[in-house]
């Protein structure tokens, strides 16, 4: 890279645009993020997947990803800390306290980049 891109809509598309395929062939068709095809998920990096799609503008797959988050939240508010794609494997079932923040702050990106208020508005 030659120069650093921090304008907005300076997106240097032939350095990151293997990354967002990447993440866009790895998204299930529920919204999930996966760490790769067969990995597991974890709320805190499908955030960190999703606002990349956003920063890619990709916003409807950002969206899906938001959704997901939305559609699997628990009933006290919070999430898993693992997400399993096998359900005959065993893990360890907790909860992560940060993540409630960081979907937030996801949200709040894709709304700063995307000036999507409804969607915004929507996931309140």
């Amino acid at each position: 890279m030659t120069r650093i891109f921090i304008s907005k809509g300076a997106f240097p598309t032939e350095y990151l645009q293997p990354v967002v395929d990447h993440i866009l062939e790895n998204q299930r068709k529920d919204g999930l993020v996966p760490w790769f095809k067969s990995g597991h998920a974890d709320p805190w990096d499908h955030i960190e997947a999703a606002m990349g799609l956003s920063i890619a503008g990709e916003y409807n797959a950002a969206k899906h990803a938001y959704l997901w988050l939305k559609d699997n939240q628990l009933a006290d508010g919070s999430w898993w800390s693992k997400y399993l794609l096998e359900p005959e494997s065993e893990d360890e079932v907790r909860k992560e306290t940060n993540f409630s923040a960081y979907i937030a702050t996801g949200i709040w990106h894709h709304y700063l980049i995307s000036g999507d208020y409804l969607f915004l508005h929507s996931m309140w």
